[in-house]
């Protein structure tokens, strides 16, 4: 791995699949300290939001007919509900190997978004629409998203600013997010040494027109990885 002393791993969100090569590229950089891209606010809302969660989801697809309530938006949507993969597989790596595992995200948006999920987003009516979408093949969705992170994460021209994956960054309440892990994982990185960041692809690129955490952390000189595709 080089003399690097930062990683950043950049994963597919709710691809769980990745989680043994987050496992196997942990245990070649053999970090001092792991940052994830979660707030200590979604890990601690959600372990006590699951059961009802998943209540609630039960008791909602009971209206659809049986025949939709497999649908595989349904399927993602309830990957969404769980602890996120990354957290999962990094936290269990970090027991095994004696170190820190440190959620960095700034928790804004979850402390906007949890607590509406068992009205909005497990809603009925939500249900509905998203098991009324045309069916999809699953791994062929995951294929077709590891496609497209690598076109981008290959320098690829985006001309649009509204078609590139980091346009969200035009809100300044997003810019502020990433700097805020970019912060947060410096601080770490300089107070632990070797230090393995995991979180989206997203935050992998760079020189485009927004600053991502990679772009933030630059004089550190991180090495950049990809886990699942």
């Amino acid at each position: 791995m080089g003399n690097a002393q930062l990683f950043l791993l950049g994963s597919l969100h709710l691809d769980r699949h990745s989680a043994p090569e987050l496992k196997k590229k942990l245990s070649g950089i053999r970090p001092h300290v792991i940052t994830v891209e979660i707030s200590r606010f979604s890990l601690s809302f959600r372990n006590r939001a699951m059961p009802v969660w998943f209540t609630v989801l039960r008791r909602n697809l009971c209206v659809l007919p049986a025949r939709r309530r497999g649908h595989p938006g349904i399927r993602l949507l309830a990957r969404q509900l769980r602890i996120p993969w990354e957290w999962a597989a990094a936290s269990a790596y970090a027991a095994e190997a004696g170190i820190r595992c440190i959620p960095v995200d700034s928790g804004n948006f979850a402390r906007m978004e949890l607590p509406a999920w068992h009205a909005e987003l497990l809603g009925a009516e939500n249900l509905r629409m998203i098991s009324s979408e045309p069916w999809f093949d699953l791994e062929q969705y995951f294929a077709a998203r590891r496609r497209y992170a690598r076109f981008n994460l290959e320098g690829n021209s985006i001309p649009c600013r509204t078609a590139h994956p980091l346009s969200y960054l035009e809100t300044p309440c997003w810019q502020h997010r990433e700097h805020v892990l970019a912060r947060r994982i410096h601080r770490v990185a300089g107070a632990c040494g070797r230090t393995a960041h995991v979180g989206g692809w997203t935050h992998l690129m760079t020189g485009t027109y927004w600053k991502s955490v990679a772009d933030l952390l630059e004089p550190l000189r991180p090495e950049k990885l990809t886990v699942g595709f």
